[in-house]
C-alpha cells in the first residue's frame, strides 16, 4: 500500500485523465479497481468537456468535473491572464468544495499536475515523467515495467495502491439517449442490419492505413460478410470519410455527425469494430465487441485483461515503435505491410471467438 494512511479512510477520490479518448477508455479500468480497494469511496473524474459524455452515465463515477483545456490554452496564448486566473480560482473552489482524500494524476504532464494541486487532495499521486511540476505532487511513480497488457500503466497504478486479484475490466457505459441517437443516425443513413464500425482516423498520419485498402476492406465486409461499413470520426475527418465511402461504393459515414456518446453507442452495437490505434477501437475491446486493431508506429497491446474477441494486426520493423518520431520519411512501411486479406481474416476470427454466425 503506497498511501500514508489507512485505505478505509478514503471517502472521495479524484481521477485526473482529462484528454485523449483512448487513454480515458483505458483508464476506465481504474474504476472497478478503485471500487474494490475503497468500497465506500465516491469517485469523481476531471475531464475535458468533449469527453465528458463517456463518463456521464457511468455508475462507478459519482461526479464528472469538466475542464476546458482549449479555453485555458487560448487565454494563456492570448495573454488573457485575468480570465485564466479567474477560471483557475473557480475550478479550485469547485474541487475543494468536496475534499478529496486521494487524487490520481494519470497523465504525467505539468498541466495535469497543476490540476491535481488545485484539488487540495490529502494525497496526490501521479506518474513520473520529464515534465516539470513534480513538487506539486506528494508522490510520483513510474508507469510500470514494459508490458504488452491492455491499460498496463493504470493496472500498475492499482497494484501500487494494494489491488489484488484478476485485472479489472474497462468500465464504460452508454446512456439510453446516446443509443437512441445512434439508432436514428444509422437509420437515416440506411443502415438497418448488421454493420461494421470502422475507425480509420487519428491525429497522427503514421498510424493511418492506406485509403485504397480501407475501400477494398469495405467492399469485402459487405460482399463476403454481409455487413454494412460505417465510418466513424470527428468533424475534421468528414471529407476523408466521405471519400472512402465514395471510393468503396458501399457503406455510410457518421464522421462529424455522431458525437462521442453516439459514436460509443455505434461501436457497442457493431458486429465487428476495425480501426487503427485510436480511442474508438479501444472502445470495441472495452465493450467486448469483435475488434481488429491495426498497429504500426505505436506499441500494441498483445494481452487483454478480459476474454475480449480482439485481434491485433502488427508487422514490427527495426524502427518499431517510432511513436511520434517516424524515420521512414512518410513511407510508413509498418502500415503498408498490412494487407486487406489478413484484416478480413482477423475479423472472421474475432467474430468466431464471439460466437457470431
Amino acid at each position: 500500500m503506497i498511501l500514508p494512511f489507512q485505505g478505509s479512510t478514503v471517502e472521495r477520490i479524484l481521477v485526473i485523465r482529462p484528454t485523449a479518448m483512448g487513454d480515458v477508455v483505458m483508464a476506465s479500468v481504474l474504476l472497478p479497481g478503485l471500487k474494490r480497494l475503497f468500497p465506500g469511496a465516491e469517485i469523481h473524474w476531471l475531464v475535458d468537456p468533449g469527453l465528458a459524455p463517456l463518463l456521464a452515465h457511468n455508475r462507478a463515477v459519482a461526479g464528472v468535473i469538466p475542464w476546458d483545456r482549449r479555453a485555458w490554452r487560448s487565454w494563456l496564448v492570448g495573454g488573457r491572464w485575468a480570465r485564466l486566473v479567474r477560471s483557475a480560482r473557480e475550478l479550485r473552489r469547485e474541487l475543494r468544495r468536496r475534499p478529496y482524500h486521494l487524487a490520481l494524476e494519470c497523465q504525467g504532464l505539468l498541466r495535469s499536475r497543476l490540476l491535481c494541486y488545485l484539488s487540495g487532495a490529502r494525497f496526490k499521486l501521479g506518474f513520473r515523467s520529464k515534465e516539470p511540476g513534480g513538487l506539486l505532487m506528494d508522490r510520483l511513480v513510474s508507469r510500470g515495467p514494459h508490458s504488452t497488457l491492455f491499460a498496463s500503466e493504470y493496472l500498475y497504478l492499482l497494484d501500487l495502491l494494494g489491488y489484488e486479484g484478476p485485472p479489472p475490466r474497462p468500465c464504460l457505459e452508454v446512456g439510453p439517449g446516446a443509443r437512441e441517437g445512434a439508432a436514428r443516425l444509422l437509420s437515416r443513413m440506411g443502415i438497418t442490419g448488421g454493420y461494421a464500425a470502422l475507425a480509420p482516423f487519428t491525429t497522427r498520419p503514421q498510424k493511418h492505413w492506406l485509403p485504397d485498402r480501407w475501400a477494398d476492406l469495405m467492399k469485402g465486409l459487405h460482399r463476403l460478410m454481409g455487413l454494412q461499413p460505417v465510418v466513424l470520426g470527428g468533424p475534421a475527418d468528414q471529407e476523408a470519410a466521405l471519400a472512402l465511402v465514395e471510393r468503396a461504393g458501399v457503406g455510410a459515414t457518421l464522421a462529424g455527425q455522431a458525437g462521442v456518446a453516439e459514436s460509443a453507442a455505434v461501436v457497442q452495437g457493431a458486429q465487428v469494430v476495425i480501426g487503427v490505434d485510436t480511442g474508438l477501437v479501444h472502445m470495441g475491446t472495452a465493450f467486448q465487441r469483435p475488434t481488429v486493431a491495426l498497429f504500426g508506429a505505436t506499441r500494441p497491446y498483445l494481452e487483454l485483461p478480459l476474454p475480449a474477441p480482439t485481434r491485433i494486426v502488427y508487422h514490427p520493423m527495426e524502427c518499431s515503435p517510432c511513436r511520434r518520431r517516424p524515420s521512414c520519411r512518410g513511407g510508413f512501411p509498418c502500415m503498408e505491410a498490412i494487407t486487406v486479406e489478413e484484416v478480413m481474416e482477423a475479423a472472421r476470427q474475432a467474430l468466431e471467438q464471439r460466437g457470431a454466425p
